[in-house]
């Protein structure tokens, strides 16, 4: 009855695939195995105790020996093996009986230890039922841990095998699914599909500010305008941030638009342009579109077109969170004025060197 205690163990297990999803497949495994050996043990008990009280099969395997005239059966005190050691007779009895509740549990069943009287006969009819059942729960078990997928590995392929009928049906050029596919690839590096929305609605304010600036952490690190901020502000700029996808060749942002934002480079490269003429290519951590909204266009409007160069990820924040974090919070304030005074030094800069100011 001790072997009760070992329940422990199935909470410890649970509490590691919780922690360690990654070792799901050898927790389970090994989840199994215990299992079948507390189930086969305490068989194995009970079939012991059916063949020393039917004088049954503990007889014919010479564990116990029967006086034929009174016909009081005794166990055996010592036992010899075939090459004439001496076996130790408690574990030759357990031994014994486990090796007939495993090959009956799994249906193999040699037939070297058999059920000689009616209790015994009863008991492993039961025993039959019941492996044969727990026999097939295993091989699903087994089945389903070697072949299915998480809910998020499932919701990629999905997306991948819809994208390839659709290009299919639609006769689409290989290049263009290829460019659809990439695009996935570079969205879901990991291959699996988060819910995040779902996920981020059902938890309370602060824990969703905490896993926003754990999400953004390198953006925060990278860009000068978030770094310099204090440690409640950086979690307010990541819960504000969202996360857009550009394929190459994409327009982000066009000149003479209405500024809804500024964008900052997670991954990629964005190559930006005015008028027709090449400026510069921002990389990770660097800022655009920013202009407008800092006031540095003559009508309020960008001056600047904003291309992806390759699959690129973008991180974006809208014109009313930025209001909101300059009325709001003082350290995104000041910094946010700092990076306006950067930004005038160096247009007129730029003037000065071209003539148009003296």
């Amino acid at each position: 009855l001790k072997l009760f205690r070992l329940n422990r163990m199935y909470r410890v297990i649970n509490a590691l695939k919780r922690q360690y999803p990654v070792s799901k497949v050898f927790l389970t495994s090994f989840e199994l195995l215990l299992t079948t050996v507390l189930v086969g043990h305490w068989i194995c008990c009970f079939w012991y105790f059916v063949g020393v009280s039917s004088n049954g099969w503990v007889v014919e395997e010479g564990i116990y020996t029967c006086d034929d005239v009174l016909g009081n059966c005794t166990k055996v005190s010592s036992l010899m093996r075939t090459d004439g050691t001496e076996e130790d007779v408690q574990f030759f009895e357990w031994i014994t009986s486990l090796y007939w509740a495993m090959t009956t549990m799994t249906t193999i069943g040699y037939g070297d230890i058999t059920a000689k009287q009616s209790s015994e006969r009863a008991f492993a009819i039961v025993i039959m039922i019941m492996g044969s059942a727990s026999f097939a729960w295993f091989t699903g078990r087994i089945t389903q841990l070697l072949t299915s997928d998480s809910k998020c590995v499932s919701r990629f392929h999905d997306k991948m095998d819809e994208i390839r009928e659709y290009s299919k049906i639609r006769c689409l050029s290989k290049d263009l699914q290829d460019k659809a596919e990439s695009y996935y690839m570079r969205r879901f590096p990991t291959e699996r599909v988060f819910d995040e929305e779902n996920i981020f609605r059902d938890l309370p304010v602060e824990i969703r500010k905490e896993l926003s600036l754990e999400l953004y952490h390198d953006i925060v690190e990278k860009c000068p305008l978030f770094a310099s901020c204090d440690y409640t502000t950086r979690k307010e700029i990541c819960s504000l941030l969202v996360s857009v996808y550009k394929a190459p060749a994409m327009i982000i942002t066009k000149e003479n638009e209405v500024p809804d934002g500024l964008y900052i480079v997670r991954h990629g490269d964005v190559d930006i342009f005015q008028k027709a003429t090449y400026l510069f290519s921002a990389g990770p951590g660097d800022i655009f579109g920013e202009n407008a909204i800092l006031g540095l266009s003559t009508d309020g409007k960008r001056s600047r077109k904003a291309i992806a160069s390759k699959n690129t990820e973008l991180c974006f924040l809208s014109s009313d969170s930025i209001r909101h974090l300059i009325l709001d919070f003082p350290s995104f304030d000041l910094v946010w004025r700092h990076h306006l005074t950067l930004h005038i030094a160096k247009l007129d800069a730029v003037a000065f060197t071209t003539g148009e100011v003296t």
